[in-house]
């Protein structure tokens, strides 16, 4: 349903999606108008963050939040390699354990 709307902002914090929804996502982004993608608070380990690295530079995608997700120094890091090649102008990729959500 998503890559036949006008959405240009999707805002899914605290959905519970987890990488298997990060994949999900992933998987149909490129084929959407979506500009702004805030995935705040939703358990997206390094394996969805790699899936939506992936999938960044085939999206029109500006701003991404992945703040308070379990995204580690690998997920990180396949984001930061992906970078170049999308048009991303804000990444926010932050996790503090006190603000860990359940």
């Amino acid at each position: 349903m998503l890559p036949s709307t006008e959405v240009k902002d999707f805002h899914l914090s605290y959905n519970h999606i987890d990488s298997e929804g990060a994949k999900a996502l992933a998987a149909v982004l490129p084929s959407t108008d979506v500009k702004e993608l805030n995935l705040l608070h939703n358990h997206i380990d390094s394996e969805g963050a790699k899936a939506l690295a992936a999938a960044l530079p085939s999206t029109k995608i500006q701003e991404l939040d992945l703040m308070y997700n379990d995204v580690d120094s690998i997920g990180a890091k396949a984001l930061a390699e992906a970078l170049p090649s999308t048009k991303i102008q804000g990444l926010t990729v932050l996790f503090d354990m006190r603000y860990r959500c359940y």
